[in-house]
């Protein structure tokens, strides 16, 4: 019997593979199949772990052709529900939600190998770097940086938190909680100092050492569990829990799960899938009680609403009272439909009974509101008549503010004349009291005689007239009387008042033209001025352009109104004066408002003439320059008086020539050039010999007309820049200027004794005179006018003295006198 057991024991796998790959081998094609594994250190060391299992059973079940999936924490449940995997291997927690979800079953359970210890449990380990700080108890970590694997991680969050729970610490609120996403990340994130601590699975922390990543010591294990006794091989600071379970999904048929299991423990711990995924190969699957109860206590994955009673709990409890509730509610229906049904007839017979009533209720409301409508109609009435009237006095109290307020005299008569109102400034102007003029006539009492004196009849009063003429009568000048006799000039404008398409009577409106006839009168003087004024007058605008000439203007420039209007008045510019003339002008009308002075313009023929102008600005109300009144004179006249008295004031009347006056300008003015430039002026001082005897003999009238030839004789021994004057009586005196030397002098000196040497035929006779002429140079003689025209004059008697007909200079003159008084001593 035992023999026969034995046989079936070790026949049964064999049988169930061959009973497996005989429709495979039958059919010639091999079927792929998905095996989902939690890439809990990446992709990469996850089909690097894993690769070599799918390849043994790919081996071991022939048929079939397993491939690894690598899956996220994200990813492990979305593959399960969408049966994109065949076969999970996963940790414990995914295998509990998606057995609760999917049900899916788990054919075997993981030896974890590190280096020569093996194990088929796994816990959680928390950590922070080694050294001196702060961080040796888990409470410890309140307020600190921790990083986990992923919130679906068991040995990388879920231990952890159940050991974090017990001591009263909330990870989410408690710490500064974040996710590394793998566990190799986690240990990366605490070796560079980016988080306080981290929790990974059991066996990261060596199989990383072993690999040569990291090194073990350099970290310190929180709340580290002593492994003595259980012969659990890695640090760890949680319980144990069963390692990771292989399980297959509800689609892969009982056959094909149970030759997995079955390749899965046969696997040799040392055969190369063993090595590659770091195990001593599989067992039986484990029970994972204890990670149900986890999950309970932490309330996630299935067990979630653990705890929490639902609608459901609480019918499965009490639902024999539910029952019970259902019939008592189904008996009180049936009650309160009965007593519906009587209450429904009871409302009909109210109804009945209330119609009637609401009959005779609705007959006297109506009656009660007919007789409301009428009041209402009354009230209305009386209010609408009310307001009338207040619109009434309003209109008219408007209408008399209106009449007190108006700047003009207006009052109004009925068809007979008598006045019905009238405003004050009508009362003042007419100089009455309203009380005086109400009810009586108005033009017998203010109109009852013309400018002139003579009697003004009603019937050829103009307002009188607009009450048969229904139209308005504007009368521009008439007067009206005071009542004290004395009469104002008046305008005024005589309007119908037509009610119902008859003239009931006239408003008239007039103002006092008293001083608008006062400028009227001042105007018409003003215009006569402006046409016969002997001055030209040109007024232009704000532009300077030309608006208005008078008829002088005309007379004066040549130019009528109509060649200048809207032209600017520079046509009238001689081009005499600088610009800066014209600048200054302006200058002072815009400070002053004024401006007058002497300007000589061009007048249309092209002369230029002075005149005296005199410009004006005139300015609005408001300051700005609105125009600009030109008035001026011509001077010509004046002028050239003004010449001839220039002229007989310095010149001599009988030779024409300069007088002494001028004489002594001009040789000031040669002494003042000849000492800038350095050089000489000579005075010669002449005197007529014989001149007294001609003049005594032969009278005046000879002695004038000898003089004046005398004077042209000189004249025309000089040079135009050379000055010659009469000194007095029979003397002249002659300025050489820039002479260059004393020979310069001499040679003038003869000619004009040649000159004045010939004879002078007067009539029938023949007069000859000579003359004797003093020389004195500047600045050798003198350096002023005084002293050089003294010097002149002494030479002059020295030459009188050596025998007349001669000129003498004054050093030679002087060394004359000086030898004479040595030969008389």
């Amino acid at each position: 019997m035992n023999l026969i057991l034995s046989f079936f024991r070790t026949s049964l796998p064999l049988f169930a593979l061959i009973v497996i790959l005989i429709p495979l081998v039958a059919g010639g094609e091999e079927k792929i199949v998905h095996i989902g594994v939690l890439a809990k250190r990446g992709v990469v060391v996850a089909e690097k772990s894993w690769g070599a299992t799918a390849d043994y059973l790919s081996r071991k079940i022939p048929g079939y052709h397993f491939q690894v999936v690598p899956l996220g924490f994200d990813d492990i449940i979305p593959a399960v529900e969408m049966q994109q995997i065949d076969f999970v291997l996963a940790n414990p927690s995914f295998y509990i939600e998606l057995e609760e979800k999917y049900n899916v079953t788990r054919i075997a359970t993981l030896n974890n190998r590190v280096g020569n210890l093996v194990a088929s449990q796994f816990g959680g380990v928390i950590f922070s770097l080694a050294g001196p700080n702060e961080i040796t108890r888990l409470t410890d970590l309140r307020g600190k940086r921790l990083m986990a694997v992923e919130e679906t991680s068991l040995g990388g969050f879920h231990m952890a938190w159940g050991i974090f729970k017990e001591q009263g610490i909330d990870p989410y609120k408690s710490l500064d909680l974040s996710f590394g996403g793998t566990h190799d990340a986690v240990v990366y994130a605490v070796l560079d100092g980016r988080v306080d601590a981290g929790t990974v699975r059991t066996d990261t922390l060596e199989r990383m050492s072993e690999e040569g990543l990291i090194a073990i010591d350099e970290f310190r294990v929180i709340a580290a569990v002593d492994n003595e006794g259980s012969n659990f091989p890695f640090l760890r600071s949680t319980p144990l829990y069963p390692e990771w379970p292989f399980a297959s999904v509800t689609s892969v048929g009982r056959g094909l799960s149970s030759t997995v299991a079955i390749a899965l423990m046969q696997m040799p711990s040392d055969s190369q899938a063993a090595i590659d995924s770091k195990s001593a190969g599989w067992g039986v699957p484990l029970n994972y009680q204890p990670v149900h109860e986890l999950l309970k206590r932490l309330q996630i994955g299935p067990y979630q609403d653990y705890g929490r009673i639902t609608y459901r709990d609480v019918f499965n409890l009490y639902w024999i009272w539910f029952v019970l509730g259902l019939m008592a509610f189904a008996f009180l229906g049936a009650a309160i439909s009965y007593v519906t049904h009587l209450n429904n007839q009871l409302k009909i017979s109210r109804e009945k009974i209330s119609a009637a009533k609401d009959f005779l209720e609705q007959r006297v409301r109506e009656r009660t509101q007919a007789l409301a409508n009428t009041n209402s109609d009354l009230e209305q009435e009386i209010q609408e008549r009310s307001k009338v009237q207040q619109l009434l006095q309003k209109v008219s109290e408007e209408n008399r503010l209106l009449l007190d307020s108006a700047g003009e005299g207006i009052f109004g008569v009925d068809v007979k004349g008598r006045l019905t109102f009238i405003n004050p400034v009508a009362l003042a102007l007419l100089g009455r009291t309203r009380q005086e003029l109400l009810g009586d006539s108005m033009h017998s009492l203010t109109h009852y005689k013309k400018e002139n004196g003579d009697f003004y009849p009603e019937h050829e009063c103009p307002i009188y007239s607009v009450l048969t003429s229904r139209k308005t009568e504007k009368v521009r000048d008439d007067v009206f009387w005071r009542k004290d006799g004395s009469s104002f000039p008046v305008e005024y404008t005589s309007t119908p008042i037509i009610e119902n398409n008859q003239v009931i009577g006239v408003v008239v409106v007039f103002k006092d033209r008293t001083e608008q006839k006062k400028m009227e009168q001042k105007l018409r003087q003003a215009a006569v001025v402006f046409e016969t004024t002997a001055e030209g007058i040109l007024v232009s605008d704000c532009n300077n352009r030309i608006t208005m000439v008078n008829p002088a203007f005309t007379a004066i420039t040549g130019y009528t109104e109509a060649e200048v209007l809207g032209q600017h008045p520079d046509v009238l510019n001689s081009g005499y004066h600088p610009e800066r003339y014209y600048q200054e002008m302006w200058e002072k009308l815009s400070t002053e408002d004024h401006w007058s002075g002497e300007i000589w313009n061009r007048k249309k023929s092209g002369e230029i003439y002075p005149e005296w102008l005199s410009i004006n600005v005139v300015r609005d109300q408001g300051g700005k320059i609105s125009n600009y009144i030109a008035v001026f004179s011509d001077i010509s006249t004046i002028k050239d008086s003004e010449k001839q008295l220039e002229y007989l004031a310095h010149h001599d009347p009988l030779t024409k020539l300069p007088n002494r006056l001028l004489l002594q300008d001009r040789l000031s003015h040669a002494i003042k050039s000849a000492h800038r430039n350095k050089s000489r002026v000579a005075v010669l001082f002449l005197d007529l010999d014989n001149f007294k005897t001609i003049n005594d003999t032969m009278g005046h009238h000879v002695g004038d007309i000898l003089l004046g030839d005398v004077a042209e004789r000189l004249q025309e021994c000089l040079r135009e820049e050379d000055t010659v004057a009469r000194f007095g009586g029979d003397e002249f005196i002659i300025i050489l200027e820039q002479v260059p030397d004393v020979a310069r002098v001499t040679n003038v000196a003869d000619k004009i004794l040649s000159a004045i040497n010939k004879p002078y035929p007067h009539k029938d006779r023949v007069l000859s005179i000579s003359t004797s002429i003093g020389i004195s140079i500047y600045p050798d003689d003198g350096d002023n006018s005084e002293t050089l025209i003294k010097r002149a004059d002494a030479a002059m008697y020295s030459a009188k003295q050596q025998g007349r007909n001669r000129y003498a200079f004054h050093e030679t003159a002087q060394m004359a006198t000086n030898q004479s008084l040595m030969t008389e001593v």
